[in-house]
């Protein structure tokens, strides 16, 4: 539908502006971020982007 390829689209254009420094730096936290999910047993954590 109309609205799935606009979402897409806004999706898509915000996605190109994430500047490649700020993915890698998620990459890098995730076993921290994935170790204090555990520890909360899948509540809330103190990380977020």
């Amino acid at each position: 539908t109309i609205i799935l390829i606009t979402l897409w689209c806004v999706v898509k254009s915000c996605w190109d502006d994430v500047e490649r420094e700020v993915l890698q730096r998620l990459v890098e936290s995730m076993p921290i971020r994935v170790h204090a999910v555990v520890k909360a047993k899948g509540g809330r954590t103190k990380y977020h982007i």
